[in-house]
């Protein structure tokens, strides 16, 4: 049985598909910070009014999207990363076995519900991304770096099944890392398209401080944890995080200071989306809705007002 010697790397600050991605890289030798250039941005598709913890439609979000992963995977680290619905695949289990033969690794996206090392396994699950390093008879070695979760087996018959994207990844021949004139036309480029959605924290901020929970929401979600909607919050928290880890790298890489501004207005914005979390999951846990939602309201546009600025800094430089 071939399998590949990937080290698990679990980050706290990474959701599950990041956690992928960044080792991936480290398998690679490749430092994936800048792969991160375009999280920071919010979205929230406003859908019929209210928001609620179980309707997606209704959930903030960064909009950073594969195709943008793909095209910083391969100008920053070499790396060549394609996905495909795997409903279109006419065999998993061959692309699978032909990646790892070849030493290169490979992940899949399926619901967290099926995977048995998950702590609510068959209770609670959400999309959920896992690295597959080996292939045996009627199994695959998988690793999942989001719930720090070295080896461990999963029978074929559960990713083939449930899997809805096959995600590849390899090293292309070589690669020439953009400039640093390239570089900042890309991140000032993201930010254009951000600072036209910015008014989107405004319906939230209104949205968050007016929202009720059901009963059913606190039967559903007894396990207040897995409420897709507090993910969500988590990830906007960790998307902040992860873009100034990657101002710094390029700060670093390419020796310059015309990121320091910006730079340093982060900790205090990234610790107002952490008190934001806080106070929706006390609303959740104390049954006071109006005292806490209101407050976390306020500080979304708190946030607002913080992350203009430091857009408007990034599009001047």
């Amino acid at each position: 049985m071939t399998r590949i010697a990937l080290e698990l790397k679990h980050r706290d600050t990474l959701s599950c598909t990041d956690s992928v991605i960044v080792c991936v890289g480290d398998y690679f030798n490749e430092d994936t910070s800048p792969c991160f250039i375009n999280c920071f941005d919010f979205y929230y598709a406003k859908n019929d009014g209210m928001l609620n913890l179980g309707n997606k439609k209704t959930w903030p979000h960064d909009s950073g999207n594969f195709e943008n992963h793909k095209i910083l995977l391969r100008d920053y680290c070499g790396i060549q990363y394609d996905a495909y619905e795997a409903t279109m695949l006419s065999d998993i289990d061959e692309t699978i076995a032909e990646q790892i033969s070849d030493l290169n690794p490979v992940s899949v996206m399926l619901d967290s519900f099926y995977l048995p090392w998950n702590k609510h396994y068959l209770q609670y699950g959400r999309e959920h991304t896992v690295l597959i390093l080996g292939v045996d008879e009627n199994a695959y070695i998988c690793m999942d770096p989001f719930y720090n979760n070295p080896y461990c087996v999963v029978e074929k018959e559960i990713i083939i099944k449930h899997s809805k994207v096959l995600q590849t990844y390899k090293k292309t021949t070589s690669h020439k890392k953009p400039s640093l004139s390239e570089t900042i036309d890309k991140i000032k480029n993201y930010q254009r398209i951000n600072c036209q959605r910015m008014n989107y924290m405004d319906d939230f901020a209104h949205d968050l401080s007016n929202m009720k929970f059901t009963k059913e929401d606190r039967d559903e979600y007894s396990s207040f944890d897995q409420a897709p909607l507090l993910f969500c919050l988590t990830n906007l928290c960790w998307s902040r995080i992860n873009y100034l880890g990657a101002l710094q790298y390029v700060a670093s890489t390419y020796k310059t200071s015309r990121f320091d501004e910006a730079i340093s207005c982060f900790p205090q914005t990234i610790k107002l989306w952490k008190k934001m979390k806080q106070l929706f999951m006390m609303s959740f846990h104390s049954c006071k809705e109006e005292k806490y939602l209101g407050k976390a309201g306020a500080v979304v546009r708190e946030i607002k007002a913080k992350e203009g600025n430091i857009i408007d800094m990034i599009i001047s430089l």
